[in-house]
Order: structure tokens, then C-alpha cells, then sequence
């Protein structure tokens, strides 16, 4: 004797209700992904960090070997980039500090852009030792 709900049997209504909440997970995700596409920003934004936090074991694992070089070296030197950048911006604050005799200021600014600074240039391959350690 099986069980009915509203015409259902316990499993067909529990498999119909796994569909539906797929399908509403599924529109919230594309719905997130569109607000993300029409703010450019935010999209440029999330494509450098997605291009600065992953390791380059993955970039190799995805791509094919005909564009395998011209990605690492253009990873190369965005990665590069974004480190000058860091330098740069703490040298320019520095400066700042220094001119409008905020000098207490300086050891902040100096620990904020040197910290991004090495994170860029380190946590690729401290990620990357982490999943060679992981075995994965």
C-alpha cells in the first residue's frame, strides 16, 4: 500500500520538490550572475581577483596547450602589474604622510601596501602548495 499526497507517491513528491528547489537555486544564481555582468565594475573587479588568487596549476589544468603561454605570461603580467602598483601606491602615501606631517600614519600605510603586496605576490603559490600538499 503506498502512501498518496495530492496524487503523488512519498518519493515522487519528494523528487518533484528536489526539481523545484534546483530550478529556484538555478534563477537565483543566474539572476546574481546578470547584476554582476551589468556592473562592470564589480565584474572587472571579481575577474582580477579570480585572476590573482588562482594558482597556476589550474590555469594549466584548463586551458589547452596551444594557449597555455600566452595566459601564464599574460597572468604574468597582471600579477606584476598589480604588485608595482601596491609599491607604488605605498611609496605615493608615504609621501603623504610625510608632507602633511602625519607621520603616526606612516607604519599604517606602510603595513597596508606592503601586506597587499606580498599577498599578491605569494598567495598564488602558497594556494598552490596547499593543493599539492592536499594531494588534489
Amino acid at each position: 500500500m503506498k502512501l498518496l499526497i495530492n496524487g503523488y507517491t512519498i518519493t515522487e513528491k519528494l523528487e518533484l520538490r528536489r526539481k523545484q528547489v534546483e530550478i529556484e537555486e538555478f534563477k537565483t544564481l543566474d539572476k546574481f550572475i546578470g547584476h554582476i555582468k551589468r556592473n562592470k565594475r564589480c565584474y572587472i573587479r571579481l575577474v582580477t581577483l579570480l585572476a590573482l588568487l588562482i594558482p597556476s596549476t589550474t590555469l594549466q589544468v584548463f586551458a589547452n596547450d596551444s594557449i597555455i603561454g600566452v595566459g601564464l605570461e599574460i597572468y604574468r603580467y597582471l600579477k606584476s602589474a598589480c604588485y608595482v602598483i601596491c609599491l607604488l601606491g605605498a611609496a605615493t602615501e608615504g609621501i603623504k604622510c610625510v608632507v602633511s606631517g602625519t607621520v603616526d600614519q606612516l607604519g599604517k600605510v606602510a603595513v597596508k601596501y606592503i601586506s597587499f603586496g606580498l599577498m599578491i605576490k605569494f598567495l598564488p603559490k602558497a594556494i598552490d602548495l596547499i593543493f599539492t600538499l592536499g594531494g588534489n
